[in-house]
């Protein structure tokens, strides 16, 4: 400050000492008065003046120190109650009228105001950013909810395709154990088919030596021409089994193909669940990460299901054609059995239309050899297939099973997922609660502060 401090007790102690001495000029006075006329009265007027003048002094000193401190006093009375009673007006500031003890306190106390203002208004401000935050806060836990609701939906539906997924394994298994059993039943007819090939090529290697025989001797020997005649006819009747096997092998390729129909339908729909599980994998973000992965597994192991059964129809069908051109050269074969049996009767009424027939048949006989020699090498090839496809099924039945092993471990994970997505969202509902918590406190603050004119 520019000017000095004054001080309302050097204010009264300055009127004091005036006082003071202007007694000390009246008493000489008085006293000599009561020296010269030695009067008790004027000693008695001189005390009582004496006593009277302290009085005065004091009152005159009380009455201004009263005035000056109650006119502050005032003063900050009124300014406190109305900031308390009435508008809260902060902005307002008490004149400066003295620089004494009563204006330095006017000084600080309206600095105290300023200092209350300045920190209603950093309330307001702090409280004001405070509920941007909490609103803010508010809006990003309402977002959280809603994506944890809608994970926890998506986690229901996926586990759902789990489960079906776990049936479709299921399903899928069995079918492969029936595919297997089938194909070792094939694998049984095979074996029984080749049998019969060894036995067919038995019995026209031995017709063609009675063949060989009878032209031979058929002027002489008859007994080799009944045996002829027998071995002919039981040279049929093994190739009536041989067909009898062929048409039952063209029946086992048939179911062949269709099981192989069946199995591109499940790696189809393997393919497809694959795709599914992908798509809700993608929407879980990185907590469908791992399933993800599994699905892509089940995706090849689907592409090499439906690859392998291609290549098994298409085996079948080659299968079916070897079946059909031994089928037709079977029936070949039983017309050249009855040509035989009908040329051999004949033996006896022509014989040398029967040694041409003999040559004939002998020429017949080395065709049906090599038929029946490539049916054989057909049946062995067919036998290679039905194993190979005996080998593929037990692959697959054990990727299968893989397969139900990975989806029960994916299960197992989305249900710690699910659990764990509950305490979020419990935790998130906390967080729901505490905000709005803290905006009804920011909100009373700010009621409170809002009293207040700054």
């Amino acid at each position: 400050m520019g000017s000095k401090r004054k001080s309302i007790v050097k204010n009264n102690l300055f009127i004091t000492i005036s006082f003071g001495i202007i007694i000390g000029i009246v008493f000489p006075f008085y006293t000599m008065l009561f020296v010269t006329f030695k009067n008790q009265m004027c000693f008695y007027l001189f005390s009582i003046g004496a006593i009277i003048a302290g009085i005065i002094v004091g009152l005159i000193s009380f009455l201004i120190t009263k005035v000056t401190i109650l006119r502050v006093l005032s003063v900050l009375s009124e300014r406190l109650k109305d900031i308390s009673e009435g508008e809260g007006d902060l902005t307002k500031s008490i004149e400066l009228i003295s620089l004494d003890e009563i204006g330095e306190m006017i000084k600080y106390f309206n600095s105290t105001i300023q200092n209350i203002r300045s920190l209603i208004l950093t309330i307001r401000r702090k409280s004001d950013a405070l509920t941007e935050t909490g609103n803010n806060l508010f809006s990003t836990i309402n977002q959280t909810v809603s994506a944890i609701n809608q994970i926890s939906a998506n986690q229901t539906s996926i586990k759902n395709q789990i489960v079906n997924q776990s049936d479709s394994i299921t399903e899928t298994n069995a079918t492969i154990r029936q595919i297997s059993h089938n194909i070792e039943n094939l694998n049984s007819q095979i074996d029984k088919q080749a049998s019969n090939v060894v036995q067919s090529s038995s019995a026209i290697e031995e017709m063609m030596a009675n063949i060989s025989s009878v032209t031979n001797n058929l002027l002489s020997n008859a007994d080799n021409m009944n045996e002829l005649i027998l071995a002919s006819e039981n040279g049929k009747s093994d190739l009536e089994v041989v067909s009898k096997s062929i048409q039952e092998v063209t029946i086992k390729s048939e179911e062949l193909l269709n099981i192989s129909s069946i199995i591109q339908a499940i790696a189809s729909q393997t393919n497809l669940l694959s795709m599914n599980a992908a798509i809700e994998a993608a929407h879980a973000g990185d907590a469908g990460r791992g399933f993800a992965v599994v699905a892509e597994e089940i995706r090849k192991l689907s592409e090499s299901s439906g690859a392998q059964a291609k290549t098994v129809t298409s085996a079948v069908k080659q299968i079916n054609e070897s079946m059909n051109k031994l089928t037709r050269a079977t029936v070949i074969i039983q017309k050249q059995f009855t040509a035989i049996d009908n040329k051999i009767r004949l033996v006896s009424e022509i014989e040398n239309q029967i040694q041409i027939s003999m040559k004939k048949q002998d020429s017949d006989s080395n065709e049906i050899l090599k038929a029946v020699r490539k049916l054989n090498v057909i049946t062995t090839q067919v036998k290679s297939g039905s194993n190979e496809m005996l080998t593929g099924s037990q692959e697959i039945f054990q990727e299968s099973n893989n397969l139900g092993l990975i989806s029960d471990e994916v299960s197992t994970s989305m249900n710690e997922i699910t659990s764990n997505v509950d305490q979020i969202k419990i935790a998130a509902d906390k967080v729901n609660d505490l905000g709005k918590e803290n905006n009804e406190n920011i909100e009373a603050i700010m009621n409170v502060i809002n009293i207040f004119k700054v």
